[in-house]
């Protein structure tokens, strides 16, 4: 019984490291020096989510970060449910493609996605004409932000892996769950 509550309790768990994510980012590195050095530390919550959920579960986490990060923002409606989407998209099918055989491959990954979001917002201020002052502070701070968000990522990585195992999230069990329920209703049991 205590096994299924962890579980239950893995979802709500992650949206409230996401806020805590959100208001840590928000706060310690809007000050001078820092703000040279901002991550994207939900960046990292999209990629894991990607990795280690199943389509569905992963697609609305997503989606309940995106909508936490645009409440936190003055940004476009929508700017931050394109990106993450986008993201949580393209790490679904690069890992159909590669294959992440280390926590360096992910530590990679996380740049890339990091430089990509950025991309990805700027072409969307683009399409909406809102880019024109954006693309310059864009261009200066992408790979800083972009450095700052994998050395971040290396800790965040951690702490969400033992977040699943404290509330036994595991992807190869609930595969295999899953499975078997296929194979039931198959059967006709």
């Amino acid at each position: 019984m205590s096994k299924l509550l962890l579980r239950l309790a893995n979802l709500p768990l992650f949206i409230l490291l996401a806020c805590g994510l959100l208001a840590l980012q928000s706060s310690l590195f809007i000050s001078f020096p820092l703000n040279w050095l901002q991550p994207d530390l939900l960046i990292s919550m999209v990629i894991w989510v990607a990795l280690k959920r199943e389509f569905s579960e992963g697609g609305i986490l997503t989606l309940l970060v995106a909508h936490i990060a645009e409440l936190h923002s003055s940004a476009p409606k929508g700017l931050f449910l394109a990106s993450y989407m986008s993201i949580f998209l393209g790490v679904r099918l690069a890992t159909r493609v590669f294959v992440l055989p280390d926590f360096r491959a992910l530590i990679k990954l996380t740049l890339i996605a990091s430089v990509s979001w950025k991309l990805i917002g700027l072409l969307i201020l683009a399409i909406i004409n809102k880019a024109n002052l954006q693309w310059k502070n864009t261009l200066i701070h992408l790979l800083s932000d972009a450095f700052m968000t994998g050395l971040c990522s290396i800790w965040l990585y951690k702490l969400f892996l033992r977040l699943d195992q404290a509330t036994h999230k595991d992807a190869r069990l609930e595969q295999r769950l899953t499975d078997d329920l296929k194979l039931a209703e198959n059967e006709g049991i």
